[in-house]
This record gives C-alpha cells, structure tokens and sequence, in this order.
C-alpha cells in the first residue's frame, strides 16, 4: 500500500458516510480560517482561543473518523473535483433532456376514464 499523508489526494469514489465527514472537515476548515476564527479581529481572545480548541478537536476526531489525516488543500481541491463532476453530470442531463433523451413517447389523456 502507498504512503498516505495528509496532502494526498481523496479518491473519487467515496460512500455517502466518507462524503459526509469530507464536508464537515471543509467546515472546520472554514471555520479556522483567521477571518471566521476571530470575527474579523472583533472577538477577545479567549473565545478565539476556545474556538481554536474545540475546532482543531472536532478536526481530529473527522479525520479519525475518515481513517486518515486530510489537509486543508487536499479538503479544498476534493470539493472543486466535486463541484465540476456535479457541473458536467447537470449540463449532460440538460443536453439529454434537449435531445429528448428523456421523452417517454406516449401521449398523456388528460380526459378521465368514463
């Protein structure tokens, strides 16, 4: 098996659990970030500091959780691939649909039965 480190890249196939604890890893990574962290620089240190803890241990106990460590890029460039597969699968249903793809062939009656 290949080294596993927290910049490798997340597969694409993942199951509905994996997806789950992928976005809420994005979301403690969000929330880290310096701006969301301390409020633009409004809140007091404390909190910003007990924000910092509770966040990094949520982060700890998703990437447990996922089976290995991620990182913050590794995070944010699974969400881009996410975000294109999903932009390519809406646009070729949207050209099925165009072709007729989705067309069932039978006329609906809207007349009741008598």
């Amino acid at each position: 098996m290949p080294d596993v480190n927290e910049d490798t890249p997340i597969p694409r196939s993942l199951d509905r659990v994996d997806r789950a604890i992928l976005q809420a890893i994005r979301v403690c990574y969000n929330a880290l970030e310096p701006e969301a962290l301390t409020g633009d620089g409004e809140l007091p240190r404390s909190v910003v500091e007990k924000r910092h803890a509770v966040l990094t241990e949520k982060l700890e106990f998703l990437q447990d959780a996922f089976g290995r460590p991620v990182s913050a890029t590794a995070c944010f460039r699974w969400q881009l691939s996410e975000r294109r597969a999903k932009r390519k699968t809406v646009a070729k249903l949207q050209e099925e649909r165009e072709n007729g793809a989705f067309d069932s062939g039978a006329e609906t009656d809207s007349a009741p039965d008598q």
